[in-house]
């Protein structure tokens, strides 16, 4: 009995030893750790790091040593801590917190709660989401990766769609995307923040976002058909960027897109997004149900480009373009072959002013000048408004216009009026041409919509009336050297009163026959196998309202101002 008690003595005095010997050497290696000796300070976290959980009372100093300047030192303290195990963490999301020690240690914090943490961490890694180095923001997402579980996701998941939306660095942002898909929760804003990936500038930020719509693209495309419908300007804004990623969805999306674009109350970048993607699929528009009514997109269309407000301008080039893929969509009234022809002149007269690039004010031969009637021509008779380009013929003789200039014993000039042409501009040979036009409708005037080469002949006239009678529609085709009817091809046609609305009136050229068409009805023909046609070349175009002359001269019953009316003029050729 003596000996078992003297040997259970011995062996309590060894292990009181070896305890009091491992506290000794953890206060020894923790003093090291203060050494300016880089080697010792190294070897010492790695033999604390051996310790492991034994370390814990130096875990202040190793997380301080995160931030040494030497990277060995650095790179040890952080194998030690993961040693030591969790019980470091609270010193760890105290740097995070605070922001202090060196970005290496801020992200190192990061990266180790990420390993070492649980839920109870998720507070300090976003914090680090505000940290100012992005290296650091990169890593707490990742941690955040691992953490974020059914429970806490709701708390995570509107920090990250606020990365993707403000942070300033594309590495960041793409980590909160990629998280968002890793999380798989699909949302209102979820889905806002998708939409803001896609319009990143950054190239990595986008395929991210692409991927995410890859991974869950039925249940996206289900919840943006309905945020389409929602009366929140951002998630219809969402909604349009990502449907207009998947264009199979776009169709079905179609009448929503235009209830946006309409409506005044909607936020204008929604407005924009919506009429960008329904800009994509102008040939089907045509394909939209009386509830969206296509035609009243398209007159909106033309009243916001004619707009100069500010707030308006966003809409110019998508509207325009808009408009353009439509006329081109719809195809050419009766003509043969109709996918074989490209729109090659098109003038809505958007703005204020006449586009100056595509007319010019006069008949080539003289400013001011008439071709056969009594109105003095003036630029300022010419005006463009909301869409419209109207020609003016007032009652009135201009100071500048000639006193004597008389034609059958008629003095002209004594009126004032306007014509465009595009001579010197635009010229083409064979094609369609077509433009809608209102004329007046009282005793006087003398509306046209003609074609003229260089010299005359030849001259086409697509369109004159004599509004003496609004009802009859005059066209010829004028190819020899005289008036009379040897060289012409004159018809008269009685139509509906021509001064009621706008009506379309075209034309097809070819190198073997002419069309004329009234609302896209086929009304005339002429063949071009005589010498005088088969040689017409570069016609140009001219719009002009004239006083007197073949129309006969204004009377008391003639209503003052007479107004031509243009909302567009458009030319197609053969491809």
């Amino acid at each position: 009995m003596r000996r078992i008690a003297f040997f259970s003595l011995i062996l309590l005095l060894v292990l009181s030893s070896s305890a009091f010997s491992g506290t000794e050497n953890v206060e020894s290696l923790i003093l090291d750790l203060k050494s300016a000796d880089p080697e010792l300070r190294r070897t010492s976290l790695v033999q604390l790091g051996e310790l492991g959980p034994d370390a814990l009372p130096g875990a202040e100093l190793i997380v301080q040593a995160l931030s040494d300047e030497v990277y060995e030192v650095s790179y040890a303290a952080s194998n030690a801590l993961e040693k030591i195990g969790s019980g470091v963490l609270p010193y760890l999301e105290a740097l995070l917190v605070e922001g202090t020690g060196t970005v290496r240690a801020r992200q190192a914090a990061a990266r180790l709660i990420g390993r070492l943490g649980s839920s109870e961490q998720i507070a300090a890694l976003i914090a680090a989401i505000d940290d100012g180095a992005a290296e650091v923001r990169i890593q707490a997402l990742g941690s955040l990766g691992r953490l974020v579980d059914e429970e806490n996701a709701a708390e995570i998941i509107p920090v990250l769609c606020q990365v993707v939306a403000e942070d300033f660095n594309s590495g960041v942002r793409k980590a909160a995307v990629d998280l968002l898909n890793e999380i798989g929760i699909l949302s209102e804003d979820v889905l806002s923040a998708l939409a803001v990936a896609f319009d990143d500038l950054q190239l990595e930020v986008t395929l991210a976002a692409n991927r995410a719509l890859r991974r869950n693209q039925a249940a996206i495309m289900e919840l943006a058909q309905t945020m389409l419908k929602s009366d929140h300007p951002e998630y219809q804004w969402a909604a349009a960027v990502l449907i207009g990623r998947v264009p199979q969805q776009i169709p079905e999306a179609l009448p929503d897109l235009v209830a946006i674009v309409v409506n005044p109350e909607n936020g204008m970048k929604a407005r924009w997004a919506a009429l960008a993607v329904t800009a994509s699929q102008a040939p089907n528009l045509n394909q939209l149900n009386s509830d969206s009514d296509a035609e009243a997109l398209f007159q909106w269309l033309q009243t916001q480009i004619s707009s100069e407000e500010q707030n308006l301008m966003v809409f110019k080039d998508a509207a325009k373009q808009l408009i353009k893929e439509r006329i081109e969509s719809q195809g050419l009234p009766t003509l043969e072959h109709p996918g074989e022809w490209e729109l090659v002149f098109f003038d809505d007269f958007d703005g204020d002013r006449l586009d100056m690039t595509k007319w010019s004010y006069n008949y080539p031969w003289g400013t001011g000048h008439t071709h056969n009637h009594r109105a003095y021509m003036l630029p300022e008779n010419v005006i463009v408004s909301d869409g419209i380009l109207t020609i003016k013929a007032e009652n009135e003789r201009h100071p500048d216009a000639p006193l004597f200039v008389e034609h059958d014993g008629v003095q002209y000039l004594d009126y004032t009026s306007g014509v465009i042409t595009s001579h010197g501009k635009f010229h083409f040979t064979y094609g369609y041409i077509e433009a809608a036009i209102k004329v007046p409708g009282t005793p006087g005037f003398w509306p046209a919509f003609w074609l003229l080469g260089d010299g005359w002949p030849p001259e086409v006239d697509i369109m004159e009336i004599l509004t003496r009678n609004p009802r009859e529609l005059h066209i010829n085709y004028h190819y020899g050297p005289s008036w009379n009817n040897k060289w012409s091809h004159y018809q008269k046609f009685t139509v509906d009163d021509l001064s009621q609305d706008f009506f379309v009136y075209g034309f097809e050229w070819t190198p073997t026959y002419m069309r004329w068409y009234l609302n896209g009805e086929q009304i005339g023909t002429a063949f071009t196998n005589q010498e005088w046609i088969a040689q017409s070349r570069n016609l140009y175009i001219i719009l002009n309202l004239a006083v007197g002359g073949w129309g006969g001269d204004p009377n008391e019953s003639t209503v003052w101002p007479g107004l031509m009316e243009v909302d567009w003029v458009r030319v197609w050729q053969r491809k």
